[in-house]
């Protein structure tokens, strides 16, 4: 199995800096678009791909949302969520989809999980009441 390969990897490969192929991945414009390709292209022949987790913490941001529902079983939530899921990756974000199990003490336990991950998290209500007025 090939080893996971580095940025540092990348550069030494194209015989560039670590930050000059930085760039390339974030198509900074200091860069001529002859060497962007070549870096490019040197990352897909070698199977790089980005470190999300290292860039979330740079970024502070991880462009993923973390939503839980009561049931997946459900077919109201399973479609809501399929409908969520495909507005997010139009934005640009992943989405990781949790069970709640319809059970409180599940549905926190998720919620701090994605939280502490550095999530968007959201929990749908199992059901909503109505008030008369």
């Amino acid at each position: 199995m090939r080893q996971h390969i580095t940025i540092k990897d990348i550069a030494r490969i194209a015989g560039v800096s670590t930050s000059t192929v930085s760039r390339a991945l974030s198509n900074s414009p200091e860069l001529s678009e002859q060497t962007r390709q070549r870096i490019l292209e040197i990352c897909r022949q070698e199977g790089y791909r980005v470190n999300a987790l290292a860039r979330s913490l740079i970024c502070n941001k991880t462009n993923v949302i973390g939503l839980i529902v009561p049931e997946v079983t459900n077919p109201f939530y399973a479609e809501l969520s399929l409908g969520i899921e495909t507005h997010a990756r139009s934005l640009g974000y992943n989405m990781i989809l949790c069970n709640g199990q319809n059970d409180p003490k599940v549905t926190e336990e998720l919620f701090g999980f994605l939280i502490s991950h550095q999530l968007t998290a959201s929990s749908l209500p199992a059901h909503s009441r109505m008030q008369e007025p």
